[in-house]
């Protein structure tokens, strides 16, 4: 997948840049996942969601 545009090396979005979590997020809900909902690991582990990492920026 690309979106977007990069300097003459790749090594930057030259315009329109996007954080990774906004991407997944995005993602999740194209398939509907709801990226908001927090998710449990073995032993009943809470794992962070790609919601609660995008409120902390």
């Amino acid at each position: 997948m690309f979106y977007g545009d990069s300097d003459t090396t790749s090594s930057e979005p030259s315009k329109n840049p996007v954080q990774l979590e906004n991407l997944h997020a995005t993602r999740y809900d194209l398939i509907g996942i709801n990226a908001a909902k927090e998710l449990m690991a073995p032993g009943d582990r809470s794992k962070s969601s790609t919601m609660e990492k995008l409120s902390k920026t």
